[in-house]
């Protein structure tokens, strides 16, 4: 008796690789997790080593043969203006290339976007992802996708980590050079993340070991406490990421409820940061419906591979 075909989806994150095999009525047949490194600074042929690695492994531990592969479904988190879908499904397919069996579907996706077509299939909808980037994947009822920001640290994306690190070193700076007097916020950062000089700072950025990561967590936390410097620094940071999200919804219809699913390891570390968005949204976009809820981008993967193999 033949052996029927299998779904695979992998979740690529920051800090994990997660990898799903199911049958085509979406019975799980195995799951495994691997440590992964950062994605936006690997290239095309490392992230498909990864990927593959992941893949082979799952299959040989669960016991399903690689050539009961019907589709592979990529989540990727960031919106892949940096390695591009092309690159990736070329180098997994080098590495196949010895295989007699290859996967009829191979698909790599931004996990917003599996989000939106997994929940919201039929109707308009957003996600709103805040971490070192800050993107928005739109959907209109037809389906078509419409992608805002997401181009990086370098270009620090309005509200994204990497733009509050920038105000934040941009008021360190001004301490430094007596135009600004120096309030309670610079001793915590001084104290906290060691640049009490110049010189520190100047070593740092040189030696590239700033940490960014606890410049951001410093700035929430006083934040939270009311300091004054912080709390103007994340409410400006939030008045534009709500802007980059209103440009993102004009190409949506106004005259419908827009859920916006909110989502990523900058909410995650600070609720705070969230609620000063939330009012901001409530104030002046009236329309719109704040959703937080648990992105399973490794489940949208398998569910959009089966949808996928079904059309053909």
């Amino acid at each position: 008796m033949k052996k029927r075909g299998v779904i695979v989806g992998v979740e690529c994150g920051y800090t994990e690789t997660k990898s799903h095999i199911v049958n085509l009525d979406n019975l799980g047949l195995a799951e495994k997790t691997e440590t992964a490194g950062h994605w936006p600074d690997a290239d095309s042929s490392t992230i498909a080593k990864h990927i593959n690695q992941v893949i082979t492994t799952t299959c040989k531990e669960s016991g399903v043969g690689f050539e009961r592969i019907v589709a592979v479904v990529i989540s990727f988190p960031g919106i892949l203006r940096y390695t591009g879908e092309n690159p990736v499904i070329q180098s997994l397919m080098k590495q196949w290339s010895r295989r007699k069996h290859k996967p009829k579907i191979i698909k790599i996706i931004n996990s917003a976007e599996l989000a939106l077509r997994s929940l919201y299939r039929d109707e308009p909808a957003a996600v709103l992802s805040g971490d070192n980037e800050s993107y928005i994947v739109a959907k209109d009822q037809q389906g078509s996708i419409f992608h805002t920001g997401g181009w990086g640290g370098q270009v620090a994306d309005p509200g994204s980590g990497a733009a509050i690190r920038q105000k934040v070193l941009k008021y360190i700076t001004s301490v430094f050079d007596h135009r600004v007097p120096a309030e309670p916020f610079f001793d915590k950062i001084a104290e906290e993340c060691s640049i009490k000089s110049p010189v520190d700072l100047q070593n740092m950025m040189r030696a590239n070991s700033l940490d960014a990561l606890q410049l951001t967590q410093v700035t929430f936390d006083a934040a939270r406490d009311r300091d004054p410097v912080a709390a103007s620094i994340l409410s400006s940071s939030a008045l534009e990421l709500v802007d980059m999200l209103r440009g993102a919804l004009t190409r949506l219809p106004m005259s419908k409820r827009i859920p916006v699913l909110v989502t990523g390891r900058l909410f995650d570390k600070d609720t705070h940061y969230l609620s000063i968005i939330e009012k901001k949204i409530m104030a002046t976009l009236p329309h719109v419906t704040i959703i937080t809820s648990e992105m399973r981008p490794v489940e949208y993967a398998v569910q959009y591979g089966i949808d996928l193999t079904r059309k053909r």
